[in-house]
């Protein structure tokens, strides 16, 4: 099966036009809160250009799906627990990884602290294909996330994606806390 990830088309006003924003929820912008508009987009090929990074692969090799159904919480690094999945990696060439992380609440135990989701593929953060790093804050609690990432391994060896939550306590006040409702992952490996 071949990904494709299709760009919307953005209308771009002429000079001298009413434009309307809408704000976005993006995780990266703050915990669910609104984030500021994106600048005005000078073109329509300039705004596809950026609208999504491509991440593509030949046929679909194994899919997996893990994840925790029910509250975690944790003040440290923690692996999530149902999130680590395994895999052979190709003889010869590379295979491509594809993960979609999604979580159905956030919530981050003290006003002034932050945490962050993180996706490993071999121990190493995986680049997202739709977002920046996915960063949790206190102010506006409760959120949600979703993030696509893409990755490629070479070797026979076994492979292994794992989420990672981290949880600082940026204050110092000693009262800090990451949870994540309902954290899942969807794995894919293709040629």
């Amino acid at each position: 099966m071949k990904k494709r990830f299709i760009a919307a088309a953005v209308p771009v006003l002429v000079a001298g036009s009413l434009a309307a924003t809408a704000p976005s929820t993006s995780q990266a912008a703050g915990g669910g809160r609104a984030a500021k508009p994106a600048p005005p987009v000078a073109s329509a090929q300039a705004s596809a250009a950026t609208a999504v990074t491509p991440c593509t692969g030949g046929a679909q090799k194994k899919a997996m799906t893990g994840g925790h159904a029910d509250w975690i919480w944790t003040d440290s690094t923690t692996t999530v627990p149902g999130t680590l999945q395994q895999f052979r990696g190709p003889q010869q060439g590379k295979d491509t990884v594809f993960v979609t992380l999604t979580a159905h609440h956030t919530y981050i135990g003290d006003n002034g602290d932050y945490a962050r989701v993180r996706v490993l593929l071999d121990g190493v953060d995986m680049t997202p294909t739709t977002s920046a790093p996915e960063y949790l804050y206190a102010d506006g609690n409760y959120g949600s996330l979703a993030g696509q990432y893409c990755g490629k391994v070479q070797g026979g060896g076994f492979h292994k994606v794992r989420v990672v939550l981290d949880s600082y306590d940026s204050d110092g006040d000693g009262y800090d806390g990451a949870y994540l409702y309902n954290p899942m992952v969807h794995v894919e490996v293709a040629n």
